[in-house]
C-alpha cells in the first residue's frame, strides 16, 4: 500500500475550474487549506490526474507546495494519463501511445513541482493500446525513475492482464467506481445463477482477481455525492436513498460519529481492502471524516445498509 492511511485525498474539484484559465490566489488558498487539512486527519496519498480541471489541480499542488516545501516527505502522489478531452480535440478520446504518456508524466511533474510520482496510473483502456507501445513507455518512465509504481484505473482483469504482460511489471492498483449508490462491485459477486449482475458494470470476477493478485482496489466517487451524509435531496427522491440515508444517521448517532465516516465505512469494512478517495474541498467535512478507517460495523449494520441502497432483497 502506497501510504498510511486507508482514505485517500481525490483533486478533481480543486484549481479553480474547467476552464483553461490561470490559476488564481483564492484556488490556491482553499487547495492549501484542504491538502493541510488532510494530512492534519492523516491523510497521506493524493489522487491526481492530468485532465483534472484542466490540469490546475496539479499546478495548485505545486504552488501550495512553493509555501509548504516538508509537505511532498508528508504525502505520496499519484497521478493519471491517458485521456485527452473533447475541449483538447474534436472528440474526447483515449491515447496510450508512448509519446503521450511519457508527455504527461512529464508535464505532470512539472505542475506539480515534484521529481517522480509515487503511483501512476492509465486512467480509461484505450481500444488503440498496443503492447510494444505500452512497454516502451513504462520501460522510459520507471528506467528515468519518473514514477515508482503503476496501475490502471476503470478497467477490467483481462485489460489488467494484457497490460502486466505487455510491461512485464505488475499492476499495483486499480481504481474502480464502488459506494453505497454504486453497488455493481457487490451485486456482481452475487449474480451468478441469477439475474442480479445483468445490468451491472463489473465484469464477473473482478473483484477476486484483484483480492487474490494483491491488486489494491481504489474507490472513486465513494462519498455518493453525498446523498446519504448531508446533501439536499429533493422531491422525487428515490424510497432506498431515503431509507439509506435514515439508517446511515442512525448508525452514525450510535457510533457518535459523522454520517460521512459511516458511508466511508461501508467500503473500509469490506475484506478487499478498498481505500476510498474522497473529494471534498471542504475543511470541515474532511475533518469530519478522520474516525471512519476505525468504526466497526457488525456483519448485521453492513449487510443491512447494502439492502436498503439496493432498494430490493438479496436473491
Amino acid at each position: 500500500m502506497i501510504g498510511n492511511s486507508r482514505i485517500i485525498y481525490g483533486t478533481m474539484w480543486l484549481g479553480g475550474g474547467w476552464d483553461k484559465g490561470k490559476v488564481t490566489k483564492d484556488a490556491v488558498d482553499t487547495a492549501e487549506k484542504a491538502f493541510l487539512t488532510a494530512v492534519e486527519i492523516g491523510i497521506d496519498l493524493f489522487d491526481f490526474a492530468d485532465i483534472y480541471q484542466n490540469g490546475k489541480s496539479e499546478q495548485v499542488f505545486g504552488e501550495v507546495l512553493k509555501n509548504n516545501p516538508n509537505l511532498r516527505n508528508k504525502v505520496k502522489i499519484q497521478s493519471k494519463a491517458g485521456i485527452i478531452l473533447k475541449s483538447h480535440s474534436d472528440v474526447q478520446r483515449y491515447n496510450f501511445s508512448s509519446s503521450h504518456l511519457i508527455s504527461s508524466v512529464e508535464n505532470s511533474l512539472k505542475r506539480l513541482n515534484i521529481d517522480y510520482l509515487d503511483s501512476f496510473l492509465l486512467h480509461r483502456p484505450d481500444p488503440l493500446m498496443e503492447r510494444s507501445e505500452l512497454k516502451k513507455a513504462f520501460d522510459y518512465l520507471f528506467d528515468n525513475g519518473l514514477i515508482k509504481s503503476y496501475g490502471v484505473s476503470n478497467m477490467n482483469q483481462y485489460q489488467i492482464d494484457f497490460i502486466q504482460n505487455a510491461v512485464g511489471r505488475k499492476a499495483s492498483v486499480n481504481q474502480l467506481e464502488m459506494s453505497l449508490n454504486k453497488l455493481d462491485f457487490l451485486d456482481n459477486t452475487i449474480g451468478v445463477n441469477n439475474d442480479e449482475s445483468k445490468n451491472t458494470t463489473f465484469t464477473t470476477g473482478l473483484m477476486e482477481y484483484c483480492i487474490q493478485n494483491d491488486i489494491e482496489l481504489q474507490a472513486w466517487s465513494s462519498m455518493a455525492g453525498g446523498i446519504f451524509s448531508g446533501k439536499l435531496l429533493g422531491k422525487d427522491v428515490e424510497k432506498r436513498i431515503l431509507e439509506t440515508k435514515k439508517y446511515v444517521y442512525e448508525l452514525s448517532n450510535s457510533k457518535r460519529t459523522s454520517a460521512g465516516s459511516v458511508v466511508l465505512a461501508f467500503l473500509l469494512n469490506h475484506p478487499a481492502n478498498i481505500r476510498p478517495v474522497i473529494g471534498t474541498t471542504n475543511p470541515k467535512r474532511i475533518k469530519e471524516l478522520k474516525d471512519a478507517e476505525d468504526i466497526e460495523l457488525s456483519r448485521d449494520e453492513w449487510y443491512k445498509l447494502y439492502v436498503l441502497a439496493r432498494g430490493k432483497q438479496l436473491p
